[in-house]
């Protein structure tokens, strides 16, 4: 076996477990493989159990060799890659970020996703010929695969996302403040190692601060990080568990009670929240797996989401017209945006980000425009001096004044005057003559 190298910082018997689950859940093989393709584990029918490239006598790729070509994406519930090996039959995985920039993955296969005599007929004999009785070894190896519909695929590509989300967001990234019980064993190190003779370890408590985050999530409008952390969840629940739907589904209703909640104290009416929790429970009655369900709530948390946004979006249009008016009403004056977050009840930072997504300009800047707008007004005036107007519109600095006019207008305050006045040279002499 090749020598250990660094460890990378997972509860390994938890991730075991994991593994077990998922392979009892779906009927599926199911294994834990470190970044050179080597099987850790192996629950259920597998790559190393299926048999195939023993009946035929070829030697057994590891999982990095396979036509990973065949589909990469990110998907809501993480990344995930569906390969076929040499022998056509396919697999998916979904990587684990490691420490020290290692890769362990999670793959589940193989199966097929053709009717198993179509495969044999049409792929498998017609690409290797083999003598009868490798060939009846290999036929009744393949008839042990299971088959899996196109649809159904991605579905559990995406149960197998998230049970690789929920081990790497259970467990630190810091080698020295893990013990080494609770390590992804090094590369090559065999399972039966890792785990010391004990028995695999329980499953951890419910993620309380992934609900928590969640909810403060929701609450600021960020999509992302709500999805992020509704994925944690909704894999603690899927491991959980242990195959039991019902359950899944009680645990997700519970979820969609706190976010509901959550949204009611922060103003979506009552009402509104209940209409779209019963349009769940409805939904929820002819979902028939987890990836559906995890869908659907998401999708409710979206509408959260977009109803909390509306609500923000609208009050913080009350609360900048509000800051707007008492601007127009006070730029003659020493203000500053300490002063007009103050009139509408919000913080400085957050009054400032408010004010410049709205208006579309910071408070300084707009503030400036509408002294400038009201200088031009009064430069119009010549029984007053420039140096009054200054002080009139709010400045204290008569160079200043003059800086900010010429970048705002394009002109000095003196060009600007004495262009209206031509201006106004020019109009007289047209209507004398």
């Amino acid at each position: 076996m090749p020598q250990a190298t660094k460890e990378c910082c997972y509860d390994f018997k938890f991730a075991l477990e994991c593994v077990n689950v998922y392979s009892r859940s779906t009927g599926l093989g199911c294994s834990a493989l470190n970044s050179k393709g080597e099987v850790l584990h192996e629950s259920g029918l597998g790559c190393s159990r299926c048999g195939v490239c023993d009946a035929i006598c070829a030697s057994r790729p590891k999982f990095h060799n396979f036509d990973t070509g065949v589909l990469y994406e990110k998907g809501c519930f993480g990344d995930r890659r569906i390969s076929s090996c040499p022998k056509g039959l396919y697999y998916f995985s979904a990587p684990i970020p490691g420490c020290g920039g290692g890769i362990a993955n999670i793959a589940a296969g193989p199966f097929l996703m053709t009717d198993i005599d179509d495969f044999l007929e049409h792929d498998f004999k017609r690409k290797r010929p083999l003598g009868t009785s490798r060939l009846r070894q290999a036929e009744r190896c393949l008839r042990e695969v299971p088959s899996i519909a196109p649809g159904k695929v991605n579905a559990l590509s995406n149960l197998l996302s998230l049970m690789a989300g929920f081990i790497r967001s259970s467990f630190s990234d810091i080698d020295s403040d893990v013990p080494r019980s609770f390590r992804w064993p090094a590369q090559g190190q065999d399972a039966s190692a890792a785990d010391d003779g004990k028995e695999a370890a329980d499953l951890p408590e419910y993620p309380v601060k992934s609900e928590k985050r969640l909810l403060a999530s929701i609450l600021d409008s960020d999509k992302p990080k709500a999805q992020k952390n509704l994925n944690e969840l909704l894999g603690h629940i899927l491991f959980c568990s242990g195959g039991d739907f019902d359950l899944m589904k009680s645990k997700t209703y519970e979820l969609l009670v706190l976010i509901s909640r959550g949204a009611i104290d922060v103003g979506v009416p009552a009402d509104k929240a209940f209409s779209i929790n019963r349009r769940f429970w409805r939904d929820a009655q002819t979902i028939g797996n987890m990836d559906e369900l995890c869908v659907s709530l998401s999708e409710v948390m979206n509408r959260y989401i977009d109803c909390i946004f509306t609500l923000s979006h609208k009050k913080n249009l009350d609360d900048i017209n509000k800051a707007v008016q008492y601007i127009w009403q006070n730029y003659s004056n020493k203000i500053t945006l300490e002063d007009a977050a103050k009139t509408v009840y919000l913080s400085p930072s957050y009054f400032c980000r408010v004010f410049q997504k709205t208006v579309g300009c910071n408070f300084n800047m707009y503030l400036n425009r509408i002294r400038i707008e009201k200088s031009k007004q009064l430069l119009l005036r010549y029984d007053l001096r420039i140096a009054d107007i200054v002080s009139m519109v709010g400045f204290e600095d008569h160079s200043y004044f003059t800086k900010v006019f010429k970048r705002i207008a394009g002109v000095s305050p003196t060009h600007f005057r004495r262009a209206v006045e031509e201006c106004v040279g020019v109009a007289r002499y047209a209507n004398v003559v």
